[in-house]
């Protein structure tokens, strides 16, 4: 998991880094320069911050705890995006922003039919 974020961090940066080359070269004002870099500056910190704080289980079960009581508020109350699946939408409430959507199982069950709806 570690190794897909820092991934992920180093694509980021390498877009990032483009851009302000890019904004370097069409000789955009120092001030928007500056600003651009001292934003991707704080975006990194705050990702590798997130990456390598560890929380401990009974942290984690009181977020899932949380996580769960928001969901029995809802009482079936849409919060994301639609699927188009009731049933998916019940227990999900729709997709959520910051969520990584899986869909697994055994071949030929409707993965991909059920993914492209």
């Amino acid at each position: 998991m570690v190794i897909v974020s820092e991934n992920g961090i180093r694509k980021s940066a390498s877009i990032s880094l483009k851009k302000i080359n890019e904004n370097i070269a069409d000789e955009q004002s120092l001030i928007s320069i500056l600003s651009d870099i001292d934003l991707c500056r704080r975006s990194f910190s705050d990702n590798i911050d997130r990456l390598y704080t560890r929380t401990t289980i009974s942290d984690r079960l009181k977020m899932v705890d949380n996580w769960v009581e928001k969901i029995k508020e809802r009482k079936g109350q849409m919060t994301g995006i639609p699927s188009g699946f009731k049933r998916v939408d019940t227990m999900t409430g729709g997709f959520q922003n910051g969520e990584f959507i899986l869909i697994g199982g055994r071949p030929s069950i409707g993965k991909t039919a059920f993914a492209i709806g």
